[in-house]
């Protein structure tokens, strides 16, 4: 049984006796990354307490107040980070913010897949690489990678070209080709699912020609890199930890792209859903589309129509759930619906 209570801010009767002055929290991982909160540590009666607060209109506004159920002392927690201490008291840090993001992502889509029968593999190993799941059923397969991105986060050139990546090492599976051949299976599909904003195909450069008529991959990196700058700018300088996380995003783009760039051959034949299909549908049709990149609206009316009602509303929590919110309140993402 957890040990903590929260208790909101705002609705918050119970006495706050602080013991600190308020301290800018930062993140644990980079200490010289400053949150938008300060914070103060405390009692509630005989407990441990911290109470975050937010700039608002200038001023310090009682965020979320944390208590542990149990008597305890703040002697006892000068070893300890502060990060452990929300840990504690029922938070979690930024990066288990994002992993839970990604479990509720993936809990979400096997659902999805399992009422269409496929069976799931979680990270499958493809020659030294692990896309996020493989479908089965029968002769039919599906590599997924998946992305729980905020919502205005750009999805774009870095993870499709992981994608292709797998498409290419696939192709060049001599074992999976022989299977193929004998006709035991039919050629695998690969599909990007996520929660972010995808790049309109129109727009992408790796389907406008621009990257495959850069000749160096030096030329091709730098072009990655002015391009997610333009997208840095347009970030502006963040004011949240979600911000921050975006801009981690953007600033490595580069890094993710040189890692898995590749022109393959034979070359995939890419579709950008449009419209909501079956998803088993395409994975069943022959002779068309074997990468397929799904925007998250086209995702969330896919659910919709498959009556996935409470995973549709999972799914655009993750969208809007900042990580602010998330370390305070796991809740919100506790994907807990009974199989």
């Amino acid at each position: 049984m957890n040990n903590y209570t929260f208790y909101m801010g705002k609705s918050d009767s119970m006495r706050f006796r602080p013991v600190s002055k308020k301290i800018r929290l930062k993140m644990d991982n980079k200490p010289r990354t400053p949150t938008i909160f300060t914070y103060q540590k405390g009692y509630v009666k005989d407990k441990i307490a911290l109470r975050f607060f937010k700039k608002e209109n200038k001023q310090d506004t009682v965020f979320k107040t944390l208590i542990s159920s149990i008597k305890d002392s703040w002697k006892l927690k000068n070893d300890l980070s502060i990060w452990k201490i929300i840990c504690e008291l029922g938070g979690q840090d930024p990066e288990s913010a994002q992993k839970q993001r990604e479990e509720c992502l993936m809990q979400i889509v096997s659902r999805y897949f399992k009422k269409l029968s496929y069976e799931i593999e979680i990270e499958p190993s493809l020659n030294q690489n692990t896309p996020d799941m493989l479908l089965t059923k029968g002769k039919y397969s599906c590599y997924i990678e998946l992305k729980a991105y905020f919502s205005k986060t750009v999805v774009g050139e870095p993870e499709i070209a992981q994608l292709t990546k797998y498409f290419a090492i696939a192709s060049s599976d001599p074992e999976l080709s022989a299977k193929i051949t004998a006709g035991q299976i039919y050629p695998p599909k690969f599909m990007l699912i996520h929660t972010g904003n995808l790049i309109p195909f129109n727009k992408n450069s790796l389907f406008t020609g621009e990257i495959r008529e850069i000749q160096s991959e030096d030329n091709r990196i730098k072009f990655i890199k002015r391009k997610y700058r333009d997208h840095l700018k347009k970030l502006g300088r963040p004011n949240n930890m979600e911000g921050f996380d975006t801009r981690n995003i953007y600033y490595n783009a580069w890094r993710k792209f040189k890692k898995y760039y590749s022109d393959p051959d034979p070359k995939p034949n890419i579709l950008q859903l449009e419209k909501p299909v079956s998803l088993d549908e395409l994975i069943k049709k022959r002779n068309s589309s074997n990468v397929i990149l799904i925007p998250s609206e086209i995702f969330s009316q896919i659910l919709a129509l498959s009556n996935l009602k409470y995973e549709k509303k999972m799914f655009e929590r993750i969208q809007s759930t900042w990580i602010e919110r998330l370390i305070f309140d796991k809740s919100l993402l506790d994907f807990n619906r009974s199989s």
